[in-house]
C-alpha cells in the first residue's frame, strides 16, 4: 500500500480504544480430551467480534434471533439501546484471556464403569428431570473452577467482574453452580446444552444480602476427625449475574425438558436469563456462538450504564431507567423529592412512576420455550446453516473406552 495509506492506518490504529482485559473460562463436556482445540471456532469468532476498532469503523452485525430479543431483556423499550433497534451492535474492545481447565478421569456409570474424562459421574441416560446428582463431586469441581478464576485474577490481572464462566454439556452444569457459588460478582455465565443441578437451593432462593445467613447452614462433624463434604452455598454476590442458555430442541443427551425446568427455576429466583432454542441435537451451532458474543456485548453495555448511574430512577422526561440504563434523552434525572410529589398530587397530576422491570428473553428457533411445541415451530423456520459440529446420535450407554463426548469432542465449536 502507498505511504499515505499506511500512515492513515497507523493513525486509526493509534486512535482505536485500548482493549480491556477480559477472561473466559470454558468447561468441556465429558470425554473431551483437548477442549482448547475442540473450541477453536468459539475462540476465532470472539477474536473477530471483540478486536479493537478505530473510531467510526463499522460494527459487527448481531446474528441469530438474539438481535431483537436479548436487547429487550437488557434494555427496556423506553431506553436507547447501543446501535439502535436495527443497526449493528457495538462490540467492546476486549483483550481476551482463555482458560480451558480439564476434568480428571473417573468411572462413568453410563459407560459401564469405564474410566473417562468427566467432571462428575452420570447415573442416568439420557440426562432428564429428576436424574441422580453427584453433588459432592460437583462441588469439588466448583472449587477447582474457583481456583481457575482466582488464577486469572492473580496471574493476568483480570477482575472477576470481567470473567465469563461458560461450559458445554456436563461442563455447563458445573459452570452454573460455580458461578452462583463464587464469593465475588462475576460478569456472566453461559450454559450451552447443560442443565441445572441443586434445584432445591434455587427454590429456596438467594440470600437477601451479603450479611444474611447462608442456606443451607454448614454441616457439623458428628464425631472428631470426620471429613465433611465441600460446603459452597449459593451467594448473594451473584444473584443477578446474567445467564445465556442455549439448547438444541432435538437434544437426546440432555433432554430439552431440563432447559425448560432450569430456565424457569432461575427466573423464579430472580436471575436474568437469555434462553435460546436451536434446531440441533446435542451440539453447538454458529448462530448460537454468534448469539453468545452479542449477549456478552449487551451485558457489557448494561453493566457500564449501571455503574455510571447505579441509583437512578427513570423519568417520563428522560434520564436513567431501571438498572441505571440511560433513557432516550440520555440525561440522568434524579428522583423527585417528596415535597414536589405532594405538590403535583394537589395540582391533580400523579408523580411519575418507576418503570416496569425489563421483559425477560423468550426462546428462539422456535420462539416458544415449551419443549413439546418446539418441533412444530422448528419446521416453520428456515433451516439454519450448521458449522463444523456433529449432532449425530450419541453412543449407547455401556460403551467402553474414551470415545469422547456425544456432540462434543469433534463436535464442538
Amino acid at each position: 500500500s502507498p505511504p499515505g495509506a499506511r500512515s492513515t492506518e497507523a493513525a486509526m490504529a493509534a486512535e482505536a480504544p485500548a482493549p480491556t482485559k477480559f477472561g473466559i473460562l470454558f468447561l468441556h463436556e465429558y470425554g473431551d480430551f483437548e477442549p482448547s482445540a475442540s473450541w477453536t471456532t468459539l475462540r476465532q469468532l470472539f477474536a473477530a467480534r471483540f478486536t479493537p476498532k478505530a473510531p467510526g469503523a463499522t460494527c459487527c452485525p448481531v446474528g441469530g434471533a438474539l438481535k431483537n430479543q436479548a436487547r429487550e431483556a437488557f434494555y427496556p423499550a423506553s431506553t436507547s439501546r447501543p446501535g439502535g433497534s436495527t443497526e449493528p451492535l457495538e462490540f467492546p474492545a476486549l483483550d481476551i484471556q482463555w482458560a480451558f481447565p480439564k476434568a480428571g478421569r473417573r468411572e462413568l456409570s453410563i459407560q459401564g464403569g469405564a474410566m473417562m474424562v468427566a467432571w462428575f459421574d452420570l447415573h442416568d441416560w439420557p440426562v432428564c428431570v429428576g436424574a441422580d446428582e453427584d453433588k459432592d463431586v460437583i462441588l469439588e469441581a466448583c472449587e477447582r473452577v474457583h481456583a481457575e478464576i482466582d488464577a486469572l485474577k492473580t496471574k493476568h490481572g483480570i477482575t472477576p467482574e470481567h470473567i465469563l464462566v461458560a461450559g458445554f454439556g456436563q461442563g455447563a452444569a458445573v459452570a452454573l453452580q460455580a458461578t452462583f457459588r463464587y464469593k465475588d460478582p462475576l460478569f456472566a455465565c453461559a450454559c450451552l446444552s447443560g442443565w441445572l443441578t441443586f434445584g432445591e437451593d434455587y427454590k429456596r432462593g438467594f440470600p437477601k444480602s451479603k450479611t444474611a445467613p447462608l442456606l443451607p447452614a454448614p454441616p457439623k462433624p458428628r464425631y472428631e476427625g470426620e471429613e465433611l463434604p465441600p460446603y459452597l452455598p449459593i451467594r448473594h454476590e451473584n444473584a443477578k449475574t446474567p445467564v445465556f442458555w442455549g439448547h438444541g430442541i432435538f437434544d437426546d443427551v440432555v433432554l430439552p425438558t431440563l432447559f425448560d425446568a432450569g430456565v424457569k427455576r432461575l427466573r423464579e429466583a430472580g436471575v436474568p436469563v437469555a434462553a435460546m432454542h436451536y434446531k440441533i441435537k446435542h451440539g453447538t451451532h454458529l448462530h448460537e456462538i454468534d448469539d453468545l458474543a452479542a449477549f456478552v456485548a449487551m451485558a457489557w453495555h448494561q453493566k457500564r450504564a449501571a455503574r455510571r448511574s447505579p441509583s437512578s430512577v427513570s423519568s417520563s422526561e428522560g434520564g436513567a431507567g431501571q438498572h441505571g440504563v440511560p433513557t432516550s434523552s440520555g440525561a440522568a434525572a434524579p428522583p423527585r423529592p417528596p415535597s414536589q410529589q405532594a405538590a403535583s398530587q394537589q395540582r391533580g397530576t400523579a408523580p411519575s412512576a418507576a418503570p416496569a422491570p425489563p421483559p425477560t428473553v423468550e426462546s428462539a428457533k422456535p420462539t416458544t420455550t415449551t419443549a413439546a411445541a418446539a418441533p412444530a415451530a422448528a419446521a416453520a423456520q428456515p433451516a439454519a446453516v450448521p458449522m463444523d459440529v456433529s449432532s449425530e446420535t450419541p453412543p449407547a450407554p455401556g460403551a467402553s473406552g474414551d470415545a469422547g463426548p456425544p456432540g462434543s469432542g469433534g463436535s464442538s465449536a
